[in-house]
């Protein structure tokens, strides 16, 4: 999260970071006023996915 980012912007980085574990349990999401629903399963592809993409 901090990658390439100021460092005037660490405070408001880290206190971004939700240490509630039942909202990694699934998420909503709404984007141009559509609304779908991603499990555990969902979010845990999307990170490795991610990650990949991120080590090549």
């Amino acid at each position: 999260m901090l990658k390439g980012e100021q460092i005037a912007d660490i405070p408001i980085i880290v206190a971004s970071i939700d240490p509630c574990l039942s909202c990694t349990d699934r998420v909503a999401v709404v984007r141009n006023g559509s609304r779908s629903i991603l499990t555990k399963e969902d979010l845990t592809r999307l990170s490795v996915e991610k990650t990949r993409r991120m080590q090549r």
